[in-house]
């Protein structure tokens, strides 16, 4: 990611997000790492260190419970210290501790009443002084909302563009009245310049010239990546790995097996160089050892598909003409345009890579031949932030112009897709024409305030669903096997909303019920970034997870299929039966701008673990085409110290196949003065390539924070008295082999956990 950053000229990534899973509706859940705070500072910290080790910065954000997305500039989450100290802001500092970020991003809500961009006691004494963090922090995009009051808290830069709390003469007025001191904006100053010399020393020049980051040992490590990622959650009846000798006939069902879901949406959200989608991937995988067809199954797109055009050259995309402000498109004969650009996709954002003519207004023509493949009624949509209209052959066929309404599309500034129909020949070639202007219709828009603006295209062939759902019967009855694709997508999952359901989009869960009626031989593989709820999955006996695999996903995920590599990934989250058995189901998004964390530290699996809840897939679950067994677990202590405890131990892969093991390992407090979750992650490894019948040692730390909680009364970490169950296994709720470690004298680690092994004292 370092050397890809760097070829794009970029000094600092925005980069990576470690908020936690919360609620399995959460919207940018997907581009954040877990459910359990450990997990997610150390992942965090490992991504950061290799960029950094590159010379490109990283900025770890959002800077604190962005956990939601509904109302997200406004919204106050209510938490208690202890949840917060746990749970939400032990990832960022893990990463504080062993990653050193060169920036922060502040979060856009408020926590406990105030904004995090204005709170001192958030940025200041814990993120600064307590944790010892001397890089940047920046604000949200927008998400700045004062002057002295963010200064004061030690936020360094207001994002994005020209400042609007930042400006001289408002710093000044802050001084010269004494709200701010010029100590603070020196200091302040100071950051940002050590930021600057930090991006000259990397060596890439300010305004660099973007190169092609793109080559097959970067897409074979996205292959290994996508392959490594995958997580086998049923294989009841040892259909996968798929066996091929007798050349069998596979069907691939499901829209995700043709849409690009490689990503969720919003910032996080990338063109890849290439893409190679699931029925793309298992056709080059099988070769000529199996036969394979497709079948849509349904259609899950909340908007249509892009609209695929090439330009009067030949070249995929739209020609776009553009105009200066203001403009008249019924303007005869139409004047000549300032300037034309090319778009390669038919989702376009007009923001400042556009000539300044058409900045800040921008108004556009955009053109392209559309040749539909067979004959039939053609669906199109325009989905906008300002307003269009769309011809086809001087035929108007989408009117998104005169009037509109709001949506959540493009972080809820958008129009719904307004769509139109037009029956068209097979093979013919049609001129489509969007006129665009990024001045919406709807009262509360400000033209400039996303650039240009978003412009979005979608077309498709009109089908029934009857259709759909009768051809996928049809062809999973013929089949030796089928691999049903499910999910969600980027229209499903992204930045500026959250999910409203965990069930599967459209008629997804009609259509598994079906397949699975159809055939005994069926692998559900799901993609999507967070869980969803799966009522079929009693009758499917092969599930697999593969999330959103990014550009190599139809490669990866055949590598998993084909027993290429044997599948070693483990769920980072809990995959609750239903959203009502998730402890977040009462108070998200929240009411009233208010989102009241009452689940305290029992996030995800530690409450299904303290209540005693099955969820449909535990936490750290993930199976092998091999087995492994623990043995030997031996402590190098069974009292506590205040240096590190080691956790010597031997596992044998016992089955058939070579393997990766993933080894996890919980702690328990036996008995305690204080409300503790039953077990919680505080270690995981994993080991590469075990050989049938091959026994390897390992080690695993025990660090003192390991066992420590934090004391609300106190201010600060304390391990109770007491013995503590260590114990090793396959998941959160499958424990292998187990020991205990005493500790003799309550302690209290005083200052932070940063400090810890340097600073303990035992306290009677």
């Amino acid at each position: 990611m370092g050397r890809q950053a760097k070829a794009k000229g970029v000094h600092l990534v925005l980069a990576p997000t470690v908020n936690i899973h919360r609620s399995p509706l959460g919207g940018r859940n997907f581009e954040a790492f877990s459910e359990d705070p450990l997990l997610s500072g150390y992942l965090a910290s490992n991504l950061i260190s290799g960029m950094q080790e590159q010379g490109v910065g990283a900025t770890v954000k959002h800077f604190v419970c962005n956990d939601v997305e509904t109302d997200r500039t406004k919204v106050d989450v209510i938490v208690q210290e202890r949840a917060l100290r746990e749970i939400y802001l032990k990832p960022f500092e893990i990463v504080i501790r062993e990653a050193k970020p060169w920036a922060v991003m502040a979060s856009y809500n408020k926590v406990n009443g105030l904004h995090v961009s204005e709170s001192k006691h958030l940025l200041d004494d814990i993120l600064r002084k307590e944790w010892g963090f001397d890089g940047v922090i920046i604000s949200d995009w927008w998400g700045s909302y004062s002057t002295s009051e963010s200064l004061n808290a030690t936020l360094d830069i207001e994002m994005p563009g020209e400042p609007i709390w930042r400006g001289a003469s408002r710093i000044t007025r802050a001084v010269g009245c004494g709200k701010v001191s010029e100590e603070t904006v020196r200091a302040s100053a100071k950051r940002v310049l050590d930021l600057v010399n930090r991006a000259i020393e990397s060596g890439t020049p300010e305004n660099a010239p973007q190169e092609e980051a793109d080559s097959p040992a970067y897409r074979e490590l996205n292959r290994r990546a996508a392959a490594s990622s995958v997580v086998l959650l049923k294989n009841e009846k040892s259909i996968l790995p798929l066996q091929l000798s007798n050349r069998p006939r596979i069907a691939v069902i499901g829209p995700n097996a043709i849409k690009n879901v490689s990503s969720g949406g919003g910032s996080a959200s990338v063109n890849a160089y290439h893409y190679v989608s699931a029925l793309d991937g298992i056709k080059a995988g099988v070769a000529s050892n199996a036969s394979v067809s497709f079948a849509h199954g349904c259609y899950s797109d909340e908007m249509l598909p892009l609209m695929k055009t090439v330009t009067v050259s030949g070249a995929e995309g739209l020609d776009i003409d553009l105009f200066p402000h203001p403009f008249d498109f019924d303007a005869q004969p139409l004047p000549s345009p300032a300037a034309t650009v090319t778009s390669e996709t038919s989702r376009m954002f007009f923001f400042d890579c556009l000539p300044p003519v058409a900045l800040p207004i921008t108004w556009a023509l955009c053109e392209g031949i559309f040749e539909p493949k067979v004959t039939g009624e053609y669906d199109f949509g325009v989905a906008t932030t300002g307003r269009a209209k769309l011809f086809v052959e001087g035929q108007l066929v989408v009117d998104n112009w005169s009037e509109q309404k709001a949506s959540r599309a493009f972080f809820g500034m958008g129009t719904p897709e307004v769509k139109g129909r037009m029956a068209m020949t097979g093979g013919q070639r049609y001129k489509v024409s969007i006129q665009y202007s990024c001045i919406s219709a709807l009262p509360d828009r400000k033209p400039g305030h996303l650039g240009g603006g978003i412009l979005r295209i979608g077309a498709r062939l009109a089908v029934d669903k009857a259709d759909l759902l009768a051809e996928a019967v049809q062809l999973a009855s013929a089949a030796d096997v089928v691999i049903l694709c499910l999910g969600t997508d980027s229209e499903r999952e992204s930045e500026g909303f959250d999910r409203t359901t965990m069930s599967l989009p459209e008629e997804q869960d009609e259509l598994a019920n079906a397949v699975l009626e159809a055939s005994d031989q069926v692998v559900v593989v799901n993609f999507s970034g967070s869980p969803v709820a799966m009522p079929w999955a009693p009758k499917a006996t092969t599930i697999v997870q593969a999330w959103f695999l990014g550009s190599e996903l139809g490669n990866g995920l055949v590598d998993i299929l084909l027993g290429n590599v044997n599948p070693s990934g483990k769920l980072p989250v809990s995959f609750p039966v239903t959203l009502e058995q998730n402890p977040s189901y009462a108070n998200f998004p929240g009411q009233n701008a208010v989102i009241r964390y009452e689940e305290g530290l029992f996030v995800g699996y530690r409450h299904y673990t303290t209540q005693g809840m099955l969820a449909l897939f535990p936490f750290g679950h993930g199976l092998s085409y091999t087995t492994f067994e623990y043995r030997d677990l031996v402590v190098s202590s069974q009292r506590f110290t205040p240096q590190k405890t080691s956790i010597v131990f031997t596992i044998v892969n016992s089955g058939a196949l070579p393997g990766d093991a993933v080894v996890q390992l919980y702690i328990s407090p036996i008995s305690s003065t204080v409300v503790r979750p039953v077990s919680e992650l505080k270690g995981f490894l994993k080991l590469h390539n075990l050989l049938p019948g091959e026994a390897r040692s390992s080690e695993l730390s025990l660090q003192p924070e390991h066992l420590a909680y934090w004391d609300d009364s106190h201010h600060s970490w304390v391990i109770e008295s007491g013995r503590y169950r260590l114990s090793l296994g396959h998941s959160s709720v499958s424990m292998a082999i187990e020991t205990e470690i005493l500790v003799e004298e309550r302690v209290e680690l005083r200052g932070n956990s940063l400090d810890m092994l340097s600073d303990i004292r035992p306290r009677y």
